[in-house]
């Protein structure tokens, strides 16, 4: 019993030996090594190398420019005039209140003659006009004429300017078939190819026209007739009517008596109211004056035929 004690003794020491060793503390197996913030400066870039000279931007001072007295600039004014007329009829009687239109190559003014038929512009630039009446709603005759305006002055035409009533009714007269037409009661007849005729823009394909006497033409200035000349002339309206390709052909009842053969063509130029040869026409062996190939007849407005006296 004696014996076994000492064997107990030594198990049980053995245990608590074992015990002891399971309670300390296991060794650290971190074999990094740790660096203190303290101990790492971070390194700032050497910009002392990189540094660029800052531009001097300090200008010369600017030398003052020297004030150049100019001149003042005379802007002469305009020369201007006046234009007055008195508009009647055959009988010398006033036509009032009919309009006119007077054009230089700046445009156009428009003015009303009043009762008395009288009319008056002021403050027209020194220049050419053409004067253009328009009297087809009192029952005349459109027609125009050229006036030359002088400074300082009112300027006219030196006489009435008289206007001619409508004869008949107008004639229809297309374009596309052209022909011939008959007007003035038969005393003039115009012609033209189809395709060739033009109105202008915005009235009706109708034309009429009336007999002037040479004595009731408004003044053309450098006039290619005399008190003793054999005339025909002729209103045409609408004013501008045109050709666009080959002459317009004509024929005019020669007066009872008539002797002479060949007649020079005048007509009045729609965009200036100033007269321009248009040729010549001769008459035929019925008494009528008739086209020659030397007619050069393009626009209608006022036509006028000049008979020529034979040369000696």
């Amino acid at each position: 019993m004696l014996a076994r004690i000492p064997l107990i003794i030594f198990l049980f020491l053995g245990f608590v030996a074992c015990s002891g060793n399971d309670n300390e503390a296991t060794p650290s197996t971190d074999t990094g090594t740790s660096t203190s913030n303290d101990d790492v400066t971070a390194e700032e870039p050497d910009t002392s190398d990189t540094d660029e000279a800052t531009p001097d931007t300090d200008e010369p001072d600017s030398q003052p420019k020297a004030e150049i007295d100019e001149p003042p600039v005379d802007v002469p004014e305009p020369e201007v005039g006046a234009i007055e007329g008195r508009l009647v009829n055959v009988a010398a009687k006033p036509v009032g209140l009919a309009y006119l239109l007077i054009c230089d190559e700046g445009g156009c003014t428009t003015v009303q003659a009043d009762g008395k038929g009288e009319f008056l512009v002021q403050d027209m630039t020194v220049g050419m006009y053409k004067i253009q009446v328009l009297a087809d709603d009192l029952g005349y005759m459109n027609m125009e004429y050229p006036q030359w305006v002088e400074a300082d002055k009112v300027n006219s035409a030196g006489e009435d300017i008289v206007l001619i009533e409508r004869q008949g009714d107008p004639v229809a007269w297309k374009p596309d078939d052209g022909g011939s037409v008959s007007l003035a009661d038969g005393q003039l007849t115009l012609s033209i190819a189809a395709g060739d005729l033009k109105f202008p823009l915005g009235l009706s394909k109708e034309i009429w026209a009336a007999a002037v006497p040479e004595i009731y033409l408004p003044p053309f200035g450098d006039e290619p007739w005399s008190q003793d000349s054999e005339v025909y002339a002729f209103h045409i309206n609408p004013l501008g009517v045109i050709s666009k390709g080959a002459s317009f052909g004509l024929s005019v009842t020669a007066k009872e008596g008539s002797t002479l053969s060949t007649f020079s063509v005048w007509a009045v130029q729609a965009d200036t109211g100033q007269l321009q040869a248009a040729g010549s026409v001769s008459k035929d062996e019925n008494g009528q004056i008739v086209s020659t190939t030397d007619l050069e007849l393009h626009e209608l407005t006022t036509l006028i035929l000049v008979g020529q006296e034979a040369s000696q």
